[in-house]
Formats: structure tokens, C-alpha cells, sequence
């Protein structure tokens, strides 16, 4: 008897919450376009509508555009064009309009992180457009800004240069010393063979102190992100040397060392990077022999520490930007000159001597000794390069 008491009473527990919303009562926002038009901030909300989904319609997504003097109230605004209530806890991707970024991003994020409803694991974008660019349609998923978020997380394994920070990720960089961060910008693009447009990215854009100021392309941004000790799988196409033919590394990781110090008065700067790579192929007659391979890791080196040196001068240029890290060096490993310096860091960054070091190391050298197979032959043996140890 006693144990059919406590059943019934556990089962009227299980009833649900008095004032809960179904889910048929709400809306679920996957991405957000922010632009501005005068005072009024006039986003734009990306919408799944589960009903097209389930029935295979190629245009399951929906865009709802709002307006108001503040982020809130056009959130107000929406609600009532929608009427339901509007969740933005699913929401994956972020981008703000050029011309915000170049007057100011914060004021446009500051509800993003005041509001808990708002995930930190979104991704930031800036774009001329954001909105046109959310219209578009997406290749494999029902909306643009769902497949701009899996795009990005999936090129964290492939191609290191295009990498987008989170909020998260770019709050936490604009708080570093130099108060700086970086965006990857995105843009419209049609090929002559696709019959419809789709985003492409369009380089990295650099912000400081929420302004945005200048911009890298690729091949800086990746060197960005050996200075920020943030580089991973890539790869890269060079030349043999002295030869016409060309050949592949693939870059696995690269580790950076930075070590500030006092000399002669004097802010400087040395930093050790040391990359792991692969050979992936070789298109080329040239003997791959001992000489050789000495050649592609010093060419690989010279080519990783230009690209740095590259990027070094251009964030020394007006306005100086601090976006490689090197403030937070000084400040965690040099406190008593930080203080100095602190409130004029920019001037001290673009005073200090940088050294910079690279050093490649090839872990996999097995290759393919002979590519031509012979009938009958078989197949082709492996072979391991006797002066590497």
C-alpha cells in the first residue's frame, strides 16, 4: 500500500512546470546579422522552420528583421512581428557589420554578454552585408548560419588559417594588454561553374579596442597564430629548390617561445618557434637526398619566420596594434617594467627589438621509394632516409 502512495505521489510529480512553453510556442534564433541605420540598430534573425525541414524544402530558414534604439528593443520589436517568445541559446553565428566595427563593436555585443540566454561559443564574423550573407543558401545545412559555425569548427583540423575566435574568445583578447583581437571577415562570392552565390572569407580583420582598424590575409593570419601559439594541422606548397617542380608539407604544430629581457636600456624581444611537419608529396625527378632535405627544412623555416617578420612590421605600422601576444609576455615576465610602460605600450611595442628563430623538424620521412609500379611488380617498398635519426 505504502509502496502505491509513493508511486502516485512521484507520478503527480511529473506532471511539468506550471508556466512552461512548449516548444510550438517559441522561437529558436541559429544566427544573428547586426547593422545599424542611422541610431537605430536593425538586426536581422535567422529562424529554422521545423515544419519545411521535416517536409525536405530547401528554403527552411526564415529572416525576420527588427529595429530600435537599443539591441532589446528591437528584440521587442521581433516578438511581436513573430508572436513568440524569442530563445537565443542556439544561436552559432554572429556578424556585425562593417561599418559598426569600424565606429565601435562593443556596444553592439554589450547585451550578448550581459544576457545569460546568449552562448559564448557563438562565433564573431564582420562582413559589409551580414544580412545579404544570411540569405544565402547554405550547400549541406537548412541555414547559412548554422553552416558558417560547422565550417569554421571543422577547419580547426584542416586549414589553421581560418579560424574565427568565439565571443568568449574575443572578449578575452580584447582585454589583453595592447587591447586587441581579431575577426575573419566574410564576403559575397559566385564562381562562373556555381549557379548560385555563397560566403566566402575574405581575410582576418584586426580590432583594437573594439574599432576595427586593419586587415591580414591568410598567409599573415596564420603566422598570427604561430606567434599566438595557436597554430595546428596546415599545408603548404613550395618549390623544390632550385628546381621547377614542387612539393607538400603538412605542417602538424608549431610550438612558439617568447622571451622579453632589458638589454641596454632597450625592450627586446626573442622568440623561438619550433615547427613538426610532414611530407606529404613530392612532384619532382630531384633525388630526395640528404642535401635535399636539409634544403626543404631550412626553405620551410626562412619561409614561417618572413611571414612573421611580415606580420611584425605591419602591427608596428599606425595604428600600432599588439594583437601577437607579446604585452602579455612583458607583463607576466617583466612586472617591474611593465608598470613603466603599461600606459604607453603601443610606443614601447613598436620600439622593441624582436628576434625571431625557426627551426623545422620532419618527423615522418618514410616515403614511397619508387611510385612507378611494374606489372606484377607489387608493392612499392618504403624506404627511411639513413641520416635521420
Amino acid at each position: 500500500m505504502k509502496k502505491a502512495l509513493i508511486s502516485l505521489l512521484i507520478c503527480s510529480l511529473l506532471t511539468g512546470c506550471w508556466s512552461s512553453k512548449e516548444l510550438g510556442e517559441s522561437s529558436f534564433v541559429a544566427a544573428v546579422a547586426i547593422e545599424k541605420e542611422g541610431h537605430l540598430f536593425t538586426p536581422k534573425l535567422q529562424f529554422l522552420q521545423p515544419v519545411k525541414l521535416e517536409q525536405g524544402a530547401t528554403d527552411a530558414h526564415m529572416m525576420i528583421a527588427s529595429e530600435g534604439l537599443t539591441h532589446f528593443e528591437a528584440g521587442r520589436v521581433a516578438i511581436k512581428g513573430l508572436h513568440r517568445r524569442l530563445f537565443f541559446s542556439h544561436a552559432r553565428t554572429f556578424i556585425v557589420s562593417t561599418d559598426i566595427a569600424k565606429e565601435g563593436i562593443f556596444p553592439s555585443l554589450d547585451i550578448v554578454f550581459r544576457d545569460q540566454m546568449f552562448r559564448l561559443t557563438s562565433h564573431l564574423f564582420i562582413a559589409d552585408q551580414p544580412s545579404t550573407l544570411l540569405a544565402l543558401p547554405a550547400p549541406l545545412d537548412p541555414l547559412s548560419g548554422i553552416s558558417l559555425a560547422k565550417g569554421i569548427e571543422a577547419a580547426e583540423d584542416s586549414h589553421q588559417r581560418a579560424i574565427t575566435p568565439t565571443l568568449k574568445e574575443f572578449m578575452e583578447m580584447s582585454y589583453e594588454p595592447g587591447r586587441c583581437a581579431y575577426v575573419i571577415r566574410l564576403k559575397k562570392h559566385s564562381d562562373e561553374d556555381q549557379k548560385e552565390p555563397h560566403v566566402d572569407l575574405d581575410g582576418t580583420a584586426i580590432i583594437k579596442e573594439g574599432v576595427y582598424v586593419k586587415d591580414i590575409n591568410d598567409m599573415l593570419a596564420d603566422a598570427l597564430r604561430i606567434y599566438r601559439n595557436e597554430a595546428g594541422n596546415d599545408t603548404f606548397t613550395f618549390q623544390v629548390p632550385d628546381q621547377e617542380e614542387w612539393f607538400a608539407l603538412e605542417r602538424l604544430r608549431a610550438k612558439a617561445s617568447v622571451q622579453p629581457k632589458i638589454q641596454d636600456n632597450r625592450l627586446v624581444v626573442d622568440i623561438s618557434v619550433s615547427t613538426y611537419a610532414n611530407i606529404n608529396e613530392w612532384h619532382s625527378t630531384t633525388d630526395l637526398d640528404e642535401r635535399m632535405f636539409d634544403k626543404i627544412q631550412k626553405g620551410y623555416a626562412d619561409e614561417v619566420k618572413a611571414r612573421m617578420e611580415k606580420l611584425l612590421v605591419k602591427m608596428k605600422e599606425e595604428p600600432v596594434t599588439d594583437i601577437l601576444g607579446i604585452g602579455t609576455e612583458v607583463r607576466r615576465r617583466l612586472p617591474v617594467y611593465w608598470e613603466k610602460v603599461q600606459n604607453d605600450w603601443d610606443q614601447a611595442f613598436k620600439e622593441a627589438k624582436v628576434n625571431i628563430k625557426v627551426e623545422t623538424n620532419i618527423e615522418n620521412y618514410n616515403l614511397i621509394e619508387n611510385t612507378v609500379i611494374e606489372p606484377n611488380q607489387g608493392l612499392s617498398e618504403r624506404f627511411q632516409f639513413p641520416w635521420v635519426k
